[in-house]
């Protein structure tokens, strides 16, 4: 098997530096792979080290891009595909790299288009990289890539940035006059790839890159990404160049993906590295969790948060069908533990809702909201009601909210909670309480908000229309998290990435049609909380707290406050004036940070008027 490898690699040298040699392996390369013969391995073997970066030693044309996804793509999505315009797929299977992006402290490489990195697959190979280009200035194809072969000896003291002892870094055209040693960002990553085949001849490899950055710097942040790579079998042409753009496109839409193409480096660093200038790195002062399981310091996906009036956090332990309430004092904090899995007064329903596409969906303690009075609000999708509490986490059943459905041959009505037509399932997550003691309620999964009077009946008098009546289209899609603001009710619409404002009364649509925020979260808005005239929104892709300016129509966006924080969801603000809370959902916890911190930012951006 060393030998196979040794051979393919050396066959792949030979292959990009000469022509005769391509003459020779292209028509064996178009011969349809045995499963099982030594020569299907072989060829196979051959091809993935030459499409996967067997390019060491000398420089040479590249114009490799990356598409880049705002949320998670699923991968099946792509390597189960049988097809890919007129293209057949073959699979090609799974590999992982580490790429460690070296630069100088004010990012010259970055600000120049350019990167300087050791690559390293996890089967031992690496190689010192320097990608001389720009992504804006230099075309496509024309970019030019010098990489170097490392031994296992020197490639962990170049990862560390010791190239002196590497003995390499001479040969490679780094500009003078700059120290490009600092660690600026590490990007591990799974490469996801199939061959798109006509005539049994493989033309392109289509990869998705499935992994996560972590900056050194700025941010100080690790932060999940997706991102979609096309390219050519051999040596890139200009008169594929068409060709390229077709299956891109084709691609992009299938995958939601972003439509401007970028470097890993410099993705990473504008994601995981760089503070913007209206950005403010915080640090927390408390993190609760971090571990899944049942027990008391543990969780199971953390999604909404909430606080009691006298400061205590509430935090909802999603998939353990409870949530928990926590008292912080100087020098200890304590925690409760309220509800069950079941059906009775204060447990909650965790049955499975729906499979699609291979993902089991189940009934989940979701929305949590404390009105004036005290009292706890929690949504129990289980049970199909809305479970009160009172401050100290006792059940209260005779105020409980009964979420009655639409007759099932009327499955859209005035009367009750819209049924789910076909391809549809009911997902109520978001909920809020206003000053009269209203409660509303968000269908995610059928883009509906309800509410409902203090009496615990569906409000007649709240109504918004399907279409938006300026632009005929659908005002909501996939609404959660709602946030209250005097007479306005936001609601984060997390199927667009924009926040739209509803008269809380009527239900009447205010403000832009389109929303606002859409330009500030590109496509992932979550938990929304208010706090003075201030609405704070968790941008889950900028892995950040916007906040946004309330005086203003709309709501202009003021700063954002980078953590460390991944996939977070709800957001809330303690009335004593201490903390922010975030569920950290990615990593299994709730982090604290100061409110006075961030409203002391805030102050000083604030234009005076």
């Amino acid at each position: 098997m060393f030998w196979s490898a040794r051979a393919a690699a050396l066959l792949g040298a030979a292959y990009q530096k000469n022509s005769m040699v391509r003459r020779i392996l292209n028509p064996l390369l178009a011969r349809r792979p045995s499963g099982s013969g030594l020569w299907g391995k072989a060829r196979w073997l051959a091809l993935g080290l030459l499409l996967l970066g067997a390019r060491l030693g000398w420089a040479q044309p590249t114009g490799a891009t990356l598409y880049f996804a705002s949320d998670e793509v699923r991968l099946p999505v792509l390597v189960e595909r049988k097809q890919v315009l007129d293209y057949r797929v073959e699979l090609m299977g799974e590999r992982r790299y580490r790429e460690t992006f070296f630069d100088s402290a004010d990012l010259f490489l970055h600000q120049q288009g350019r990167y300087f990195r050791v690559k390293e697959s996890f089967d031992g190979k690496a190689q010192l990289d320097f990608d001389a280009g720009g992504w804006a200035q230099v075309p496509a194809g024309q970019r030019v890539h010098h990489s170097i072969a490392l031994t296992a000896s020197k490639s962990s003291a170049a990862r560390a940035g010791r190239f002196d002892k590497a003995g390499v870094l001479e040969k490679l055209p780094l500009p003078a006059g700059r120290d490009f040693t600092k660690v600026q960002l590490v990007a591990e990553y799974s490469r996801h790839s199939i061959a798109l085949t006509r005539s049994s001849r493989p033309e392109f490899v289509v990869s998705l890159l499935v992994g996560s950055f972590e900056g050194f710097s700025g941010r100080k942040l690790r932060k999940k990404f997706w991102a979609l790579e096309v390219e050519p079998v051999g040596r890139r042409t200009s008169v594929q160049l068409p060709e390229i753009k077709r299956i891109s496109d084709y691609l992009i839409n299938a995958l939601t993906l972003q439509r401007q193409a970028n470097s890993l480096y410099a993705e990473g660093v504008e994601k995981a590295v760089l503070l913007r200038p209206d950005e403010r790195l915080i640090e927390a002062v408390n993190i609760i969790g971090g571990s899944r399981g049942k027990s008391l310091d543990q969780f199971d996906e953390p999604d909404a948060v909430a606080f009691t009036l006298d400061g205590r956090l509430i935090a909802g332990d999603t998939e353990n069908a409870r949530f928990k309430i926590y008292r912080f004092d100087d020098r200890f904090q304590s925690v409760q533990i309220v509800g069950a899995e079941g059906s009775g007064a204060g447990e909650f329903g965790h049955g499975m809702v729906v499979k699609i596409l291979n993902r089991t969906i189940y009934h989940q303690v979701q929305g949590i909201a404390v009105d004036k009075n005290g009292l706890i609000y929690v949504i129990d999708q289980g049970n199909q009601r809305v479970q009160v509490f009172a401050d100290d986490g006792k059940a209260l059943p005779e105020r409980a909210i009964a979420l009655k459905f639409c007759p099932a041959e009327l499955p859209h009505c005035a009367e009750g909670l819209w049924r789910p037509l076909k391809g549809e399932y009911s997902s109520l997550q978001g909920l809020a309480v206003d000053q009269d003691g209203g409660v509303f309620v968000a269908d995610r999964g059928i883009s509906r908000i309800y509410r409902y009077l203090p009496t615990g009946q569906l409000d007649p008098g709240f109504h918004f229309p399907a279409l938006h009546p300026l632009t005929n289209k659908p005002i909501f899609q996939q609404p959660e998290s709602m946030a209250l603001y005097q007479d306005k009710l936001f609601v984060a619409n997390e199927g667009t990435g924009d926040i739209k404002i509803l008269d809380r009364l009527s239900g009447k649509p205010i403000g832009p049609p389109a929303g606002f925020g859409a330009d500030v979260f590109a496509g992932d808005v979550e938990g929304l909380a208010v706090v003075q005239d201030y609405l704070f929104a968790v941008d889950g892709q900028n892995t950040r707290i916007a906040a946004f300016d309330l005086k203003t129509t709309p709501p202009k966006f003021l700063m954002g406050f980078v953590g460390d924080h991944e996939s977070a969801d709800g957001i809330a603000v303690d009335p004593t004036g201490k903390f922010v809370a975030l569920a950290d959902q990615g990593n299994l916890r709730v982090i604290l940070y100061s409110l006075r911190d961030i409203l002391n930012h805030l102050a000083m951006a604030k234009p005076k008027r």
